[in-house]
């Protein structure tokens, strides 16, 4: 039934892309940045993948960014 109901199918669709092509980015923007900016393999995958959790906690709401944020001062408050 839903199936033929075409702004289900354009909206799954449209999400489908999306995630394929943030994968994609996900899976090569690090040796990219990599490249660009002469940095290690280590820094640049600390820099995207801590750009990738920020923009995907602000795409999802005020709960991913507050879970991000109890996270980020849970890891400053722990003794080291």
């Amino acid at each position: 039934m839903l199936i033929k109901n075409p702004v289900f199918v354009f909206c799954t669709l449209g999400s489908v892309t999306e995630g394929l092509t943030t994968a994609g980015f996900a899976t090569f923007i690090p040796k990219f940045v990599q490249t660009q900016f002469t940095l290690t393999p280590a820094s640049a995958a600390v820099i995207t993948g801590g750009n990738l959790a920020v923009s995907r906690a602000l795409r999802k709401g005020p709960n991913a960014f507050r879970l991000l944020l109890q996270i980020l001062t849970y890891r400053e408050q722990t003794p080291h």
